[in-house]
């Protein structure tokens, strides 16, 4: 841990509603006074928080982070027939690494030159559908922000129209695949 100078942590579950994975991490690991912060992009946590954690080498401002991406989502999933879209796609599970800063001898890390490396990376996000993916409760916008009238009517568990959710994703990954490859001059045959 004392190799660190940063942490990363990626989920839609916390501990916690505040404070964030990263700083209870930090703690844990007797990582006194290190930077810790939390991306919050669900399903894509681990791509934010790569390319978070590209940035902040790039800039200078940091040279070797630990990204932690976690799940708990079985505790939330309605496990019955109302449920059971969501609960045969979602489960528990995390990961880590160590994003570190190397000296590169000639160039960054290309498509084309071998240099290992953060090549490129393409963000997106579309809010218009949040409502087709979420979880209403707990929060801000629940009045008392978690309500014994919330629970009966099963808002603490996540809601997803599929279909919709299905073909965005699908719809979204082969664009932002096709304009990486073009960008970087490469094929989907390379």
């Amino acid at each position: 841990p004392q190799d660190c100078d940063m942490i990363i942590g990626a989920t839609l579950s916390p501990d916690f509603f505040f404070p964030g994975i990263g700083t209870v991490l930090q703690h844990k690991l007797g990582m006194a006074h290190v930077p810790a912060l939390d991306v919050r992009a669900q399903c894509s946590g681990l791509i934010y928080g790569l390319a978070t954690a590209d940035a902040y080498i790039r800039a200078g401002m940091a040279k070797r982070i630990l990204l932690v991406c976690s799940e708990v989502q079985s505790p939330i999933l309605e496990k019955n027939n109302r449920g059971r879209d969501m609960a045969v796609l979602f489960g528990d599970g995390a990961g880590a690494l160590v994003v570190e800063a190397q000296p590169c001898s000639h160039e960054p890390p290309t498509a084309s030159n071998g240099v290992r490396g953060v090549i490129d990376s393409i963000m997106g996000s579309d809010g218009s559908g949040a409502q087709l993916l979420f979880l209403k409760a707990p929060g801000s916008n629940v009045p008392g922000f978690m309500t014994q009238a919330a629970v009966d009517a099963g808002d603490i568990h996540p809601k997803m129209d599929g279909r919709v959710v299905f073909k965005n994703a699908v719809t979204r990954m082969v664009e932002v695949a096709t304009a990486i490859l073009e960008r970087n001059g490469l094929s989907a045959s390379q």
